[in-house]
């Protein structure tokens, strides 16, 4: 799988535990999109996944990834958001959106224990200051876990197929503005 799919499919997983776990709801509606014209840019609507928050403050013992997701969805007008817009404000300008998603999901998975960190020695810490190595057990640990979450995801894209055709396509387009806002040209 290419970076970029990985880190699409990575946001998509993440977006689905939300709504799975009723943090955030989501529906099909319109969003608005700017088309970049001659002399300035006018907006279209187009059909989207919308988000809406579901508490005033964010649940505790969240991931990184699902914090700023989060975030950008908290400061939207009445709490409610297209999901392309949401990830256009949430990753800067000028970050490249799968070393946003790969920087957020290692924190986590450090944090987690599944990634064990230390200082890289000699030369290698110029080219790269930290080693990541897995910790087999803990991820072993979570088997489990990850047999549930595929069944949740497989019925939830299953019982509500439009909406998870629009999130892959609004979380590839808001990939693809990050990519063409760091392309030269």
């Amino acid at each position: 799988m290419r970076r970029q799919a990985l880190a699409e499919k990575i946001v998509l997983v993440t977006v689905a535990g939300l709504l799975n776990g009723g943090v955030i709801g989501g529906s099909v509606g319109l969003r608005s999109e700017a088309d970049h014209f001659l002399w300035g840019f006018f907006a279209r609507d187009t059909e989207g996944c919308i988000l809406a928050t579901r508490f005033d403050e964010p649940p505790t013992g969240l991931g990184e990834l699902e914090t700023v997701l989060l975030g950008a969805l908290h400061q939207a007008d009445g709490g409610r958001m297209s999901l392309y817009e949401g990830l256009r404000r949430s990753v800067r300008f000028g970050v490249d959106f799968a070393d946003f998603v790969f920087a957020h999901t290692r924190a986590d998975l450090v944090r987690t224990g599944c990634l064990a960190v230390k200082a890289a020695t000699g030369l290698a810490r110029l080219r790269q200051p930290e080693v990541f190595s897995p910790s087999a057990p803990r991820i072993a640990a979570l088997e489990e876990q990850a047999k549930r979450l595929v069944q949740v995801l497989e019925t939830q894209e299953r019982e509500r197929s439009r909406l998870w055709e629009l999130m892959r396509r609004d979380i590839a387009e808001a990939a693809r503005v990050h990519q063409d806002r760091r392309s030269p040209g």
